[in-house]
């Protein structure tokens, strides 16, 4: 836009009809306005509403004078918006590129995933009930769905699946016999299994 000196001579000039490309266009001194090249169109300087979390804590987006008035208002305290005719000034080609392990898929359902705590002793202040660590777990097969409830059932666990019913046994042991005579007890690898003694393979729960 042109306007002639003898328009702003006297300060009576059409302030509105001022490009919002010019920044310093205030009421106040002399401007001066230029026509230049660049990756960046100050003419597209628009309002951010890329910044998500402050736009849902504040209730507004960054925007920037004049399009928008100057307030004191709380919500009005945000930075200036310095979007500037986003993805128009992009020379060369844009791509995003994650980093991905050879594998043929990766886990993220962990819904048959059973932890254990630490083992109480007897007579220690400490509520060893309390302490589970971050290897004390045991993925179980996924057969019957995922698990929908534990409950305990003598010293074993009542397992109940979306599309069926077991018992998962702890800290599981056979009694064995000696070549003397003796009975002797065998304890498993680990405190839960990864198979289960299926009661009902057909009813389950949601």
């Amino acid at each position: 836009m042109k306007m002639g000196a003898e328009e702003l001579k006297d300060g009576q000039g059409d302030y509105s009809k001022i490009n919002r490309a010019d920044l310093n266009t205030v009421a106040l001194g002399q401007w001066v306005t230029f026509k230049c090249m660049s990756n960046y169109n100050l003419g597209l300087r628009s309002i951010d509403r890329t910044q998500t979390d402050e736009y849902a804590l504040m209730g507004n987006p960054r925007y920037f004078y004049p399009v928008n008035d100057i307030s004191t208002s709380a919500p009005s305290k945000v930075a200036d918006s310095a979007l500037l005719n986003q993805g128009y000034n992009a020379t060369v080609g844009q791509r995003q590129n994650f980093s991905a392990p050879n594998l043929p898929y990766i886990k993220d359902m962990f819904d048959n995933r059973v932890m254990f705590s630490n083992a109480q002793t007897y007579g220690n202040f400490q509520n060893a009930y309390r302490i589970f660590q971050s290897l004390d777990y045991q993925d179980i097969e996924r057969q019957y769905g995922a698990i929908v409830k534990l409950l305990p059932w003598n010293s074993n666990l009542l397992c109940i699946f979306e599309h069926g019913v077991g018992i998962l046994p702890v800290n599981e042991k056979a009694l064995l016999s000696t070549q003397t005579g003796q009975s002797v007890h065998m304890y498993g690898a680990g405190v839960l299994q990864n198979q289960v003694t299926v009661i009902n393979p057909d009813f389950g729960s949601i």
